[in-house]
């Protein structure tokens, strides 16, 4: 029985008693064919081996990239999650009145402001001011004006009349 090995990580035995028990009664040319069909066997197990080990190494490499992205992808989730507990840690130890809450506070103030002066607050961020809109602010000024002068001018005869009365004035 003969035995023919070939170079593989994994090295098989491949029977070849076969080809020695051919019977009698083939002729010199079957025996040629069988023959090189053997050789090109052979040859075809040689070529598919060396493409298997091409392969196998092309998986290694494949199979080595996924296991570094899975580390590279738990250390980004492992930054993602620090950076959220401590994101979690300065809210806490923040102060409790919100940024958000103070300016929402001043923004009502503001225009509390502005609409008990008579000003009313634009509500609407896309209109388009024009001239005439300009002109019309600027008339409700002026009559905020006279009535604030007004109400100036009331204030100083009361005030001395209440001078008067208490005799502070000459």
């Amino acid at each position: 029985m003969k035995k023919s090995k070939f170079n593989t990580s994994e090295s098989k035995d491949i029977e070849t008693d076969f080809l020695y028990e051919i019977p009698t009664n083939q002729t010199p040319e079957d025996l040629m064919r069988i023959d090189n069909s053997f050789e090109s066997l052979k040859s075809e197990i040689q070529r598919l081996q060396s493409v298997l080990i091409v392969q196998n190494s092309q998986i290694i490499k494949i199979e080595k990239e996924i296991v570094d992205s899975k580390q590279e992808n738990n250390l980004i989730k492992n930054e993602i999650n620090k950076v959220k507990l401590n994101c979690k840690n300065l809210s806490k130890a923040s102060n409790p009145c919100n940024l958000d809450n103070e300016l929402n506070r001043k923004g009502k103030f503001i225009k509390d402001c502005l609409s008990c002066s008579g000003i009313k607050a634009n509500k609407s961020k896309n209109s388009s001011s024009t001239t005439v809109d300009y002109q019309d602010r600027i008339d409700k000024l002026y009559k905020i004006l006279e009535k604030n002068n007004e109400e100036y001018g009331l204030l100083e005869k009361r005030l001395e009349v209440a001078e008067a009365l208490l005799g502070l004035r000459d």
